[in-house]
């Protein structure tokens, strides 16, 4: 287009004509959404030769086209220059600032450009509130988005579906997936149908959340309506499925693909492989590969490395092997993860001279060890004793600038036998231990005791064999190499045990970092309360819950509504209503109160009675609900007990 457009411009020249304002406009607008400036200032400079005045499409163009090259000085600049000169900026010129703004993370002044717009009379449009929302949802600045949102309807400018598009991404991508699907929900019941791109975002968004059900269920919706999925919408759905481990069901999409369309790309062929080779069915990852290549699609080099990695990860080297010469044969490049899977793999096949002679190939073929290479081959060292080796290793990866992370040092801990002075150089470079980390220090003493004992061979070590003596003596090693133990190594051995159902090992920990002077944080008591709730230990729960609140600690409606399901399984029906009323009393949103509490909470629970006598206390507080929550929870209470009464709640819809 931009060729065309300057040929057609030389070609005018070259005949006598002389261009008028809105060609010459046209050309600088066609050559600035290709972010081609100074080609622009050439056409600009034949505007003031002409005795043409560059009017307000001129300088827009300008500004939209240093803002496509980030270079929002320059776009000042001309903005500056066009009202020195008493060109008014209009709507278009605004936005593009907006967006140049937004773009870079400058969201508060991009506020503030929409607010001199709109002192100025001048009415932002859709795409100026579509960009501002975006870029607020992303940074999940909510109450920004709301107050907006709402700013924008007062001015009678109503969002449409590509604004429902950016809040639905946005606000998955800030992690608020309740809040995006609720507006999916609002989106439909304005009337507006969610066009291909918005329904590929919420399939792309609840499959990354392994949110796989609602995922499906709205690709079924797509197509019932009418909206064709396209490449990138099955492409998704056979992602999840896969991840799931529902790699039939994936080949079920695939072959309605091969019979209707769309045609799968070499990324649906790769998913479908790596499915494959993640359940083990090698066989099938094969011959799929060899039916790409029979449907004209040819394997490319991440099509090997998935059979690579799946090879090795099965204990079948030889065949890893074989697909690693064919790649060489056919003159593609094995990138890390097929060499870090064959290094991987032969270490744990006790290989670890052949390991070491691959990572000195693929540093040959330009092609260097990562992390994770690393880490693979000190482990195959250290199963090896060869801790001489590991140690050099270790040395040329600093030299390297791979910094070791908690994988490396918690392998290295596992075959060392200086784990306790490996563990003190660790923590000195601020890499912090994690529950493995402690996990195998523990194992090494449970070890060591049982030598002691004349035990000859050491059990691995399991969650019943965590007691709190060996806890114990863990931290005791570690005060005496010099790694005295903090409140966060106290808070992740809690998490951890927590985690592994040793509530009891758990509180004596907290009880015995209490005597020593140290107070436990905001994490600790979190862990021991979702401990207790699934437990149904109610009351060392409420006295945590009080606890916490003296400290001026606040659990997340997530945990609350944790506790709340547990005190109604504990028939203790009435302090969960006072604990509720509490929570009406904070600075929670009432929507997603009844998203969280009452319909992800006791909803799911089944507790549709409990769920209406909460609805009612809400409505006596005079809590106000949108009418897309109003509608949700009529609809999830009409699921349940059907002598429910839903008036009340649709009442709200009024």
């Amino acid at each position: 287009m931009v060729d065309v457009a300057q040929n057609l411009y030389e070609e005018m020249i070259s005949n006598g004509i002389e261009p008028n304002l809105v060609t010459l406009n046209s050309i600088i607008n066609i050559l600035c959404k290709q972010g081609k400036v100074q080609e622009a200032m050439v056409i600009l400079s034949r505007i003031f030769q002409s005795a043409m005045k560059p009017d307000v499409f001129t300088y827009t163009s300008l500004i939209l086209g240093h803002c496509k090259n980030n270079d929002l000085d320059s776009a000042f600049k001309v903005f500056g220059r066009m009202t020195k000169v008493g060109c008014d900026p209009n709507s278009v010129t605004y936005s593009a600032l907006i967006n140049g703004l937004s773009n870079e993370g400058r969201v508060d002044e991009a506020l503030g450009m929409l607010g001199e717009m709109t002192e100025k009379g001048i009415a932002p449009t859709v795409y100026t509130y579509t960009v501002l929302l975006s870029n607020l949802c992303q940074v999940n600045r909510v109450k920004d988005v709301s107050h907006l949102f709402a700013d924008m309807k007062k001015r009678d400018c109503w969002p449409n579906e590509h604004t429902y598009a950016a809040l639905i991404s946005g606000f998955y991508q800030s992690g608020n997936m309740e809040v995006a699907t609720g507006l999916y929900h609002k989106m439909l019941i304005d009337g507006l149908v969610p066009n291909t791109v918005t329904y590929n975002i919420l399939i792309n968004e609840l499959c990354k959340g392994r949110k796989f059900v609602p995922a499906l269920k709205i690709f079924d919706w797509m197509t019932k309506r009418g909206s064709l999925p396209n490449i990138i919408t099955y492409n998704e759905i056979i992602n999840g499925f896969c991840k799931e481990g529902f790699t039939d069901k994936a080949m079920v999409l695939f072959n309605k693909m091969l019979k209707v369309g769309p045609a799968p790309t070499l990324i649906t062929y790769n998913t479908l492989v790596n499915g494959y080779c993640q359940q083990g069915s090698m066989e099938n990852a094969r011959r799929l590969m060899d039916l790409m290549k029979g449907n004209g699609c040819e394997p490319d080099a991440w099509t090997s490395t998935e059979l690579i990695s799946g090879y090795c990860k099965w204990g079948k080297l030889g065949l890893a092997t074989s697909v690693y010469n064919e790649m060489l044969d056919r003159g593609l490049t094995p990138n890390q993860v097929a060499y870090t899977a064959l290094i991987d793999g032969h270490c744990k096949d006790g290989k670890v001279d052949f390991a070491l002679s691959l990572i000195e190939r693929m540093e040959e073929k330009g092609c260097y060890p990562d992390m994770q290479t690393c880490n693979a081959m000190l482990n195959g060292l250290s199963k090896e004793k060869r801790y001489a080796e590991a140690e050099e290793l270790l040395g040329k990866m600093e030299e390297k600038g791979l910094l070791p992370n908690v994988v490396t040092y918690s392998t290295l801990v596992d075959g060392l036998y200086q784990a306790f002075s490996l563990l003190k150089r660790m923590m000195s470079v601020d890499c912090k231990p994690n529950y493995r980390t402690y996990r195998v220090l523990m194992k090494g003493l449970q070890k060591e005791h049982l030598l002691v004992e004349n035990c000859a061979d050491a059990p691995s070590l399991t969650e019943k064999d965590i007691t709190f003596d060996l806890v114990s003596r863990l931290l005791v090693r570690m005060s005496e190499n010099g790694c005295e133990p903090t409140v966060e190594t106290y808070s992740t051995l809690v998490r951890g045990l927590c985690r592994e159902g040793r509530t009891l090992e758990a509180d004596n920990l907290v009880e015995n970092m209490v005597r020593k002077g140290l107070s436990p944080n905001e994490e600790i008591y979190n862990s021991l309360l979702i401990a207790y709730c699934r437990d149904l230990k109610v009351d060392p729960a409420l006295e945590i819950l009080n606890v916490m609140a003296s400290r001026g600690y606040e659990p997340t409606l997530v945990i609350y509504r944790d506790l709340i399901g547990a005190l109604c399984k504990a028939d203790k029906v009435e302090e969960a209503r006072g604990l509720f009323e509490n929570i009406l009393l904070g600075q929670w949103s009432p929507d997603v109160i009844v998203w969280i509490i009452l319909i992800d909470g006791l909803l799911k629970e089944e507790k549709s009675d409990v769920c209406a006598k909460f609805f009612h206390i809400m409505e006596s507080r005079n809590c106000t609900l949108s009418s897309q929550t109003c509608l949700i929870l009529t609809g999830e209470l009409s699921k349940g007990d059907k002598s429910i009464e839903t008036d009340c709640v649709a009442d709200g819809l009024d």
